[in-house]
Order: structure tokens, then sequence, then C-alpha cells
């Protein structure tokens, strides 16, 4: 215990909210930032990836799917969530579920570009069994 209140000396244990990273990690919860609240997507520029036998090949994505956008949602600076409708699956490591299915963007850029209702193929990779939909997917 003593390490902890070394840690984090000056704050009450019922105001902290902690976020489980990894089995042994946990990280504190930050209110957004007030700068978050007006980030544009027009400040981010994304490189277009060309879906190709050679770039699937060179690649080695983790899964493939054709899906419609349903979503959407800024869940904090560094990350925006895009809730998916799967419709095939054509390549996957791990279960896909053929249902609604979050795919997790690790920036505050949303790359590539894409609105609901549009019909894609995602080509992109898994980071601990979270689907991710990457700038270089």
């Amino acid at each position: 215990m003593q390490l902890e209140q070394s840690i984090i000396p000056d704050i009450p244990a019922k105001d902290v909210k902690w976020i489980d990273i990894t089995p042994d990690m946990m990280v504190q919860e930050r209110p957004l930032d007030v700068d978050c609240k007006r980030l544009s997507p027009d400040r981010c520029k994304c490189k277009k990836v060309k879906p190709t036998l050679a770039t699937y090949l060179s690649k080695n994505y983790s899964y493939v799917i054709h899906a419609k956008i349903k979503a959407v949602q800024r869940s904090g600076c560094n990350e925006v969530t895009t809730v998916v409708d799967v419709k095939e699956i054509f390549k996957s490591s791990s279960p896909i579920p053929r249902t609604q299915v979050p795919l997790i963007t690790n920036s505050s850029c949303q790359c590539p570009h894409i609105l609901p209702h549009q019909d894609v193929l995602i080509m992109c990779y898994e980071w601990r069994s979270r689907m991710m939909l990457l700038e270089n997917c």
C-alpha cells in the first residue's frame, strides 16, 4: 500500500476511475480534455491503401471482413470506435460474430474516413483480441 500512496498521493480513492489495460496493469482514466472536444477530422491526412492481392499478401492482416458501417463514435482524445455490422468474414485469426462489432482506432484521426451506411471491405489487425481499424489498413 505504501507504493500506491506514493504514486497517487492526494486523490481520494472514491474519485479515481481506473481502466484495465492488461491483466497486470491499470491506468487512471482522465477526464476528456477541452482540446479533444474541438478535434476536427479536416486536420487529418489519411494515406490511401489500395486493396490489392499484393497488399493483402504483404501486410498479413489478422482479419478481412465485408461490413456495413453503423456508427462512428469518439470515446476519448485518442480513440475512435467504429461500429460495423459484419456481413461476411473472409479471414480471421479469432472468431468474429456476424453481428455488430466495434473496431478501435487508437488515434485522434479516424483513418480511413468512413461514414455510416457505407458497405466496405476491411482488412486490418487485431490487438489483444480487439479488432483494430488503423491508418495503414
